[in-house]
Order: structure tokens, then sequence, then C-alpha cells
């Protein structure tokens, strides 16, 4: 039975000395995404509807990294500190804003003067912070030029310092309150 729920995407549980069907294993975004890549190998070949299916599989993505990204806000996980390469992880960070942006690498000047050290901290949550970061400055309204993130380390005790800068109009005075709010944005809606 649990092959064959395996097979067949079920989770199953037992009942007595049955085993039933309880829940679809496939969350429905899942089941978008699987149907929206088989169109894609079937219908692929025409260009206006490669270009519809290829909308739905970003905005399908995008919706599953909005329900993550709630989910995690609703129940935070605490921070796990260790020792990283701190270069490393902007190098990472400053990827992964490109590939979501679709832009070249040259939309970022990188200056990092770390020599190689390293820094304890949680990599994933300072990963998902410069993300952040640098998809604001390269969504800044009126930039022009590239984004700038400078990494060094300053005082005693040493401490790493992450700048991240655009040539944006920047933010009005009375909104700065509102940076920290969750979900706060200048954007229009849905943008």
């Amino acid at each position: 039975a649990q092959a064959l729920a395996a097979a067949r995407g079920w989770q199953v549980a037992p009942d007595g000395d049955k085993w039933r069907r309880v829940v679809a294993s496939p969350a429905p975004l899942a089941i978008l995404e699987c149907a929206v890549g088989t169109l894609q190998a079937q219908l692929g070949a025409d260009a206006d509807t490669g270009e519809l299916l290829s909308i739905a599989s970003e905005e399908s993505g995008r919706i599953g990294r909005i329900v993550s990204e709630l989910s995690d806000f609703a129940s935070p996980r605490p921070p796990s500190f260790s020792e990283h390469a701190l270069d490393e992880v902007i190098i990472n960070a400053v990827r992964a804003a490109l590939l979501g942006a679709r832009l070249p690498e040259e939309a970022v000047q990188l200056r990092l003067e770390n020599e190689g050290r390293t820094l304890v901290c949680d990599a994933g949550l300072l990963h998902q912070s410069l993300v952040n970061l640098v998809n604001n400055a390269l969504q800044a309204r009126g930039r022009k030029g590239p984004v700038q993130l400078h990494a060094h380390w300053e005082g005693a005790p040493s401490r790493a310092v992450i700048d991240v800068r655009d040539d944006g109009v920047g933010l009005a005075p009375e909104l700065h309150g509102q940076i920290f709010e969750p979900f706060f944005t200048t954007r229009a809606t849905g943008a």
C-alpha cells in the first residue's frame, strides 16, 4: 500500500489493519508547477504559448517564494551561528539577487576587503538580508548606475561592515520610520 501510495503521490496512514489515503501529497502549487512544466514540454514550440507558459512558471515560483516567506515570517527559526567565509556569503547573495532580477554581474560593483576572513553568523539569515538589500538597491527608483557593495572590517574588536548603495532618488524622510515594518514598500502593489 505504501509503495502504491508513493507512486501516486499520496500520503497514507494506517487505520487498524488497513491503509487509508489522508491527504494528497503534492501541494497545489507543486501540482501547478508540474502541469506548467508538462505543458512547456508538449507545447513549447509555439513562441506565444511558450512565452505564456514561461510567465506562468515564473509567477508560480513567485507565489511559492511569497508563501515560504510568509511562513518563515509567521514562525521564524532561531538563528544558527557558525563560522563562515564572509566573501563567499556576500558573493552568493549578490549572484542570487542578480539572477532573480535577470541582470548581468556589472549591475553590482563589489569591493571586498576581507582578506579571506571569516565571520561567526547565521549564513542563511545574512544571505537573505543581503539579497533583500541588493534587490532593493537594484529596484531603486531613478537608479542609473550600478549598485555598489563594499565589505570591510573596522574597529576594535574588529567587526564586519557591509555597505550597499545605489544612486536612486532615495526614500522620503517621512517614510524612514516604516522601513522595518513587515511588507512595507513604496512600489505599486504586486510589483
